[in-house]
């Protein structure tokens, strides 16, 4: 049997540097539950400007390099107003 691991981070600034700091903190969660970013089926991304979507597309193929999860990417305004991507991720993880 699998069990579910939700995870979300959000990223402040406006660098494509710092969008690699979305997806640390997903890694470290993940690791903490038993898993890691193989793990992952299904993100949810969400863009404050869609005039980063090729800078979070690159990192994104960095962690995700071959058979990435499937996903979504819209706009929105965050609830922390500070922020500029924010990922919510399912991961299916083993007992």
């Amino acid at each position: 049997m699998q069990r579910t691991h939700r995870t979300t981070t959000g990223l402040y600034g406006a660098r494509h540097e710092e969008e690699d700091g979305v997806e640390q903190p997903r890694s470290n969660s993940l690791e903490a539950a038993g898993g890691s970013l193989k793990d992952i089926t299904f993100n949810h991304i969400f863009l404050t400007d869609m005039s980063n979507y090729a800078g979070m597309n690159e990192v994104y193929r960095e962690y995700f390099p071959k058979d990435p999860p499937a996903r979504y990417c819209i706009r929105a305004d965050l609830v922390k107003p500070g922020f500029l991507v924010e990922i919510a991720s399912i991961a299916h993880l083993p007992r």
